[in-house]
C-alpha cells in the first residue's frame, strides 16, 4: 500500500475517531457530572440550609447559656463545641445567606456533625448538669424562633433551656445528618471518577491532534503512521468502558490499585512527587495556552489566509501530494474564516457590551472601593494621634501603632454616643466592613477582573474577623494575645485593599497617602 493511500486512510480514521468517538464520549461525561451534581442539589439544599440555621441558632443561644466555674470535663468539652457551632453560625449571620451546598466536604460534614452529636453527649453525661440559661437577656429571642421554625417547627413549643440546645442537637445528627451521610462520600467519590474519566479522553483526544498535526507538516514512516492509527484506535477502545461499566464499579477498581500501590510506600511516593509536578506542569502550560488561544488562533487563522489565499507569505513546504495538500488548505481556509467571524461576533455581542458595561459602572465600583477606605481610616482614627496621622499607605506602622493603644480604655470615639469600649466600636465596624464588601462581591463581581474579586474574598475571609468574635464573646476583655494577633493581621486587610486601590487608580484622598509637603 503507497504512503498517499495510508494517509488518506489515517486522516479519515482519525478525524472520524476525534468526531465519533472522543468528542461523544466527553460529551456523554460530562452530561452524567451534570446529572450527578442536579441530584446532589436536590438531596443537599434542604440539608445546606438547615445546617445553617442551626449554625446561626447555636450561635445566638451560646450568649444566653451561663457557665458555672470550675468546669468539669463535660462542661468543658460542651463549651467548647457551642463555641466551634457559634463561629459557623457567626460567619453566616454576617454573610446574610446560608452556606453553599460545595462549601464543606464530606470529611469535614462527617466531623462537623459529630462534633453536633457530641453536644448532645456531652450534655447527657452531666449529672446533674450546673448550665444554666441567662432569662434577662433580650433582644434576640425573634432570632432564635426564626432559626428553629427553620429546623424544625416543632420546637417552637419547647422551653428555651440548654436542655433545648442539646435536643436539638442530638435529633439534628440523627434526623437529619444521617439520612444524607452516604450520600456525601458518595458524590465526591463519583466527581472523583468523572474528573479522572474527562482526564483520560481529553488526553487521548489531544494525542490524536498531534498525530494530526505531526501528518501535516511531517513525512512519517509508513510502520510508525500504521502504529499510530492503531494506537489511536486502542484509544478509543479503552474509553468507552468509561460508559458501558457503572460507576461503582470503576470506583472499586480504583481503590484495589490504591491499595496495591500503598504495599510499596517509597514507590508511592516517588510516583506521588511525579504526578503532583506532573499536574502542576500541565495546569501551567493549560492556563497560559487558554489565556493567549484567541489571540494565537486569530493569528493562525490571519497567517492561512494571506498564505493560501492572498499568498502574501509564503507556505510551509510539505512532502505531502499536491492534491492532498490543496484539501488541507481548503480545510485551514475554511476554518480560518469562520474562527475570524466567530471572533467577529463574539466581540460585538460579548466584548464590547461587557467592555461598555464595566466602563459604564466603574465609577461606581471606585466609589464602593473609596467607602471601604473610609470605613478602615475611620477603624484606625482612635490608635493614632494628632502629631502622628494615620495615613492606609502606612501599613508597616499600623500594626505598631494598634498595639501601642489598650482598646478597653480608648475613649476618643466620635460617632459612637454609647458606652462601648472601643473593641466593641472595632467589632461594629468590621461587621459594617463585612457587609459591605459582601455586597460588592454580590452586586458588581460579574463587572470586575478576577483579581479584583480576588482582593475582595481575601479582605472578606481575613482571620481578623474570626480573632474579633473570641474578644467580643469573652465579654470584651480581649487579652493581651488576641488583641496583638488582630493588630498583625488588619494590616493585610488595608495591604489588598491598597491593591485594590492601585488597580482602580484611586488616588488624591487624604486617608490614603500622605500628602507631600509643598516644596518652598
Amino acid at each position: 500500500m503507497e504512503n498517499n493511500d495510508v494517509m488518506t486512510i489515517a486522516l479519515a480514521v482519525l478525524t472520524s475517531i476525534i468526531t465519533g468517538g472522543f468528542v461523544l464520549v466527553f460529551v456523554e461525561i460530562g452530561n452524567r457530572k451534570n446529572r450527578e451534581n442536579d441530584r446532589y442539589d436536590q438531596i443537599m439544599s434542604p440539608f445546606i440550609h438547615k445546617l445553617s440555621s442551626y449554625f446561626r441558632f447555636i450561635s445566638w443561644c451560646s450568649s444566653y447559656i451561663i457557665y458555672k466555674k470550675p468546669l468539669n470535663g463535660y462542661e468543658e468539652d460542651f463549651k467548647k463545641l457551642v463555641d466551634k457551632m457559634a463561629r459557623y453560625g457567626g460567619r453566616a449571620t454576617v454573610s446574610g445567606g446560608d452556606y453553599g451546598v460545595e462549601y464543606f466536604t464530606a470529611d469535614e460534614l462527617y466531623h462537623i456533625a459529630s462534633d453536633i452529636n457530641n453536644i448532645w453527649y456531652y450534655h447527657d453525661k452531666m449529672h446533674p448538669c450546673r448550665l444554666t440559661w441567662d432569662a434577662r437577656m433580650r433582644g434576640t429571642e425573634d432570632f432564635i424562633t426564626k432559626e428553629l421554625k427553620e429546623i424544625n417547627p416543632v420546637y417552637l413549643q419547647a422551653n428555651r433551656d440548654v436542655d433545648l440546645v442539646a435536643k436539638v442537637s442530638g435529633e439534628f445528627y440523627t434526623d437529619l445528618y444521617q439520612y444524607i451521610e452516604y450520600d456525601t462520600f458518595r458524590h465526591e467519590a463519583y466527581q472523583k471518577q468523572y474528573r479522572l474519566q474527562s482526564i483520560v479522553v481529553a488526553s487521548f483526544f489531544g494525542f490524536v491532534l498531534l498525530v494530526l498535526g505531526l501528518m501535516t507538516f511531517l513525512k512519517i514512516p509508513l510502520l510508525l503512521l500504521q502504529c499510530l492509527v492503531l494506537l489511536a484506535i486502542l484509544m478509543v477502545l479503552i474509553c468507552i468502558p468509561l460508559l458501558a461499566v457503572d460507576v461503582k464499579v470503576q470506583i472499586n477498581w480504583m481503590n484495589k490499585m490504591r491499595k496495591y500501590t500503598e504495599k510499596n510506600k517509597l514507590n508511592k511516593d516517588k510516583l506521588g512527587k511525579w504526578w503532583k509536578t506532573m499536574k502542576k506542569t500541565f495546569r501551567a502550560v493549560l492556563d497560559f495556552i487558554l489565556s493567549k488561544m484567541v489571540i494565537v488562533g486569530l493569528l493562525m487563522a490571519v497567517w492561512a489566509i494571506f498564505s493560501i489565499e492572498i499568498a502574501w507569505i509564503p507556505r510551509i513546504p510539505t512532502n505531502l501530494s499536491e492534491h492532498v495538500a490543496a484539501g488541507w488548505n481548503r480545510v485551514f481556509l475554511a476554518l480560518a474564516y469562520s474562527y475570524i467571524a466567530g471572533v467577529i461576533l463574539y466581540t460585538f455581542t460579548v466584548t464590547f457590551p461587557s467592555y461598555l458595561q464595566q466602563r459604564k459602572f466603574r465609577p461606581v465600583i471606585k466609589s464602593k472601593i473609596k467607602s471601604i477606605g473610609t470605613q478602615l481610616h475611620n477603624m484606625l482614627i482612635p490608635f493614632s494621634s494628632v502629631n502622628n496621622p494615620v495615613y492606609l499607605e502606612e501599613t508597616d506602622s499600623i500594626a505598631e501603632m494598634m498595639k501601642s493603644k489598650d482598646w478597653n480604655s480608648v475613649t476618643n470615639i466620635p460617632l459612637y454616643p454609647t458606652n462601648y469600649t472601643y473593641l466593641r466600636a472595632f467589632h461594629f465596624d468590621c461587621e459594617n466592613l463585612h457587609k459591605e464588601i459582601d455586597q460588592i462581591i454580590a452586586d458588581y463581581k460579574h463587572l470586575m477582573d478576577a483579581e479584583s474579586v480576588l482582593l475582595l474574598e481575601a479582605m472578606r475571609t481575613d482571620a481578623v474577623f474570626d480573632l474579633l468574635e473570641v474578644g467580643i464573646r469573652a465579654g470584651g476583655n480581649i487579652s493581651e494575645y488576641v488583641r496583638q494577633a488582630i493588630a498583625d493581621q488588619f494590616p493585610r486587610v488595608v495591604k489588598n485593599y491598597l491593591r485594590l486601590v492601585d488597580k482602580y487608580g484611586i488616588d488624591g484622598e487624604m486617608w490614603l497617602r500622605r500628602p507631600t509637603e509643598a516644596i518652598s
